[in-house]
């Protein structure tokens, strides 16, 4: 049975993920406000 050195990766970044949710949570507003903006005046 081979490994699959990609499996932990994946979970890693998965959790790396999760963690910096809350760190880009209050950018959220922003990000949907710029592209209400572009898509808006597009």
């Amino acid at each position: 049975m081979t490994r699959r050195p990609w499996r932990h990766a994946a979970v890693a970044a998965d959790r790396y993920s999760m963690d910096r949710l809350d760190s880009l949570l209050p950018t959220a507003p922003v990000v949907w406000l710029l592209l209400v903006v572009f898509v808006g005046t597009g």
